[in-house]
């Protein structure tokens, strides 16, 4: 096939090979192939475009938010919102210009889009998660064909559009003239409309795609459990265990009453009102017995999934509390993160009572924004407070905070991307769980679609353990922006903002692994002291039960015993010790003739726990009479293999 030539696509081919030392200037464009495959999705997930719808009614000022599923079936769909709604220059602008978004420019704040003062906001002063004007065809990802209906305050009339996606092929699709790609076909129009104050956008997904409703309903994991149950029924293989929780199986349009004659499985009641629903759902991963931690992408079917990916994306408050409003009581170590390369981490004096915020440590400010998708009322799912201990030394969990800012004065911004702001909190825990809540989160004005990073952004260091013991969320107040790809869900890790960030959080992270083990250490330590201190007060008491049971006057003190070697004690000390045992010598002999794998238990010496023992056997022996007769190097011989006894290792 030939290909045309616009007029000055000739002009300029004809000047520079005509002119060889000439310069042209020209615009550098898109093929309208790029936008056609736009439409025809770009995203991983389903659920992706239920995120990016759901933050189009955020930037357009909604404050609540309607998702219904039709789950299990998922034949069709609705997303419902309160917001400023779209005028019909502005339905047909957003139509006709994929990826010509109104949203950061001048045409915005001429029809409504985005404030006068600042291009960045919504009319309401909200921080812009939208920028290219491509969120509203996300819905490729779930259909080829879904109706807009919108309405501003004041006006009269809705708006409707209905579109027909056209599916991208390489040699098709091309218009009569051949000059560009057709998208699709879109129909407009109005009604009237009695209510002139109501206002909002509603997006009504028709005939959702058949591969879309088998991932939705988890069909390829549910195909691995029955199969395995066949299985096992034909030669006992052992079965594929389903989904701790799951909406149940679909065939037909019907449940399977299957699996323990469960159709479904929840983590809350039917009856329960959509915020206590959504708190059990958030639990429910701290409940597992037996278990590492749950994992969300076996232990939940896609759709309950898909539903938590989407509360942890959005701008939204907290199950409960943020690290930054917790009330301060002692069930949390704070620190702040030092921003010097070779800095550490230092304790924060928090008073009972007292918020890391109170420190002046701000987290950003959270509009109300309430999201519901059927029956569930989403927050974020972080706890922080109220979770299992572990056997770990350190009982509570560490909090690591900070916040850094820079505007790279002198610097271009050709090369810097502009000022960099955030401010960012580590949360250290025995456990973490889900699992995939391990890792670090990136929130934009809030928002985020890339999850949890697992590898704190390539942290090379091997911290394999503490890893899994670290959930992260990193606060961009101003910047890095520009740093992420077209579908949100991924960054350009060359931004000049994404290597300062990374350089941020892995110093942050360093300095979390050397406070974490100092205290892990001293906690430790202290432990162990006071363990000491309870088991040396039951060996006193053995003693002196043992002293008065042998008859002996409960008046006096049970037989005082002493090594040679203790350095405490002085001349008068040792005199009037009535056993002064000497096991030095025979340890220095006994390790030099035993083989290496025995001899860290004696590098540990004649001390702690195992001295106060041998101290107290030697007391009864000599309670009961046992050593008057025996002579001193023959004391030393019997105590020394009793020390033997008691160090010996498997």
């Amino acid at each position: 096939m030939s290909i045309e030539l616009k007029e000055e696509e000739i002009r300029i081919a004809t000047s520079i090979r005509e002119n060889r030392e000439k310069v042209e200037v020209a615009i550098l464009s898109t093929d309208e192939r790029v936008l056609a495959r736009v439409t025809d999705g770009i995203y991983r997930q389903p659920g992706s475009a239920l995120r990016e719808l759901i933050s189009n009614a955020y930037d357009a000022d909604a404050t609540q938010v309607l998702v219904r599923t039709d789950e299990p079936r998922f034949n069709t769909m609705t997303i419902e919102d309160n917001g400023n709604g779209m005028s019909p220059d502005v339905l047909s602008y957003l139509i006709h210009h994929i990826g010509g978004s109104a949203k950061r420019n001048q045409l915005g704040a001429q029809r409504g889009v985005t404030s006068n003062d600042d291009f960045n906001v919504s009319p309401n002063g909200r921080k812009l998660i939208g920028k290219i004007g491509i969120g509203l065809f996300s819905v490729a990802q779930l259909t080829q064909s879904f109706q807009i209906i919108t309405k501003k305050r004041g006006d009269d009339f809705r708006s409707i559009a209905t579109v027909s996606l056209t599916q991208f092929a390489e040699n098709i699709n091309l218009t009569a003239d051949k000059k560009e790609y057709k998208s699709g076909v879109v129909k407009l129009w109005t009604e009237r409309a009695s209510d002139k104050d109501t206002h909002g956008t509603t997006i009504v997904l028709n005939k959702i795609r058949p591969q879309t409703k088998e991932t939705l309903q988890s069909k390829q994991m549910w195909d691995g459990v029955v199969s395995s149950l066949q299985e096992f029924e034909e030669n006992g293989a052992v079965p594929i265990e389903p989904p701790k929780y799951h909406i149940g199986l679909m065939a037909d349009e019907y449940y399977i009453n299957d699996l323990g004659n469960k159709t479904r499985c929840l983590p809350w009641d039917v009856n329960d009102d959509p915020k206590e629903a959504f708190n059990k759902l958030a639990k429910s991963v701290w409940e597992f017995k037996g278990r590492t931690n749950i994992q969300l992408s076996k232990d939940f079917d896609y759709y309950l999934k898909m539903v938590w990916d989407i509360s942890l994306s959005i701008p939204t408050r907290y199950v409960e509390k943020s690290v930054y409003e917790l009330p301060f009581k002692g069930q949390f170590y704070p620190y702040e993160i030092s921003n010097n390369q070779k800095g550490q981490a230092t304790p924060i004096e928090l008073n009972e009572g007292e918020t890391l915020a109170d420190y002046s440590i701000k987290e950003s400010s959270e509009e109300k924004f309430e999201v519901m998708i059927d029956n569930l009322h989403l927050s974020r799912p972080i706890l922080f407070e109220n979770l299992p201990v572990s056997e770990h030394s350190l009982k509570k969990p560490m909090i690591f905070v900070g916040k850094f800012e820079t505007s790279f004065e002198g610097k271009p911004t050709a090369f810097t991307a502009g000022p960099l702001k955030f401010h960012a909190y580590l949360f250290w825990n025995s456990k973490i769980s889900p699992v995939e809540h391990q890792g670090s989160l990136i929130r934009i004005h809030n928002a985020s679609g890339t999850l949890f990073d697992e590898t704190f952004m390539r942290y090379q260091v091997q911290e394999i353990t503490r890893k899994r013991q670290v959930t992260c969320e990193i606060f961009i107040e101003e910047g890095l922006d520009s740093a992420l790809n077209i579908d949100r869900e991924s960054y350009n890790f060359s931004h000049p903002h994404i290597v300062i960030l990374t350089k941020w959080l892995h110093n942050a992270f360093r300095q979390l692994t050397n406070a974490n083990k100092a205290l892990s250490k001293k906690v430790r330590e202290v432990t162990n002291d006071s363990r000491q201190v309870q088991v040396k007060g039951q060996i006193r008491h053995i003693v002196s039960k043992a002293w008065a049971e042998a008859g002996n006057d409960e008046f006096q003190s049970p037989p005082s015993v002493s090594f040679e070697n203790e350095k405490s004690l002085s001349t008068i000390t040792k005199n009037s010790t009535d056993y002064v045992i000497n096991l030095e010598s025979r340890v220095s002999a006994k390790k030099n003739t035993m083989p290496e794998k025995y001899q860290p238990s004696f590098n540990k010496g004649i001390s702690g726990i195992n001295a106060e023992k041998v101290k107290a056997i030697t007391a009864i022996l000599a309670s009961y009479g046992l050593l008057e007769k025996i002579p001193k190097n023959k004391i030393d011989q019997m105590i020394f293999s009793i020390y033997e006894v008691i160090v010996a290792e498997d």
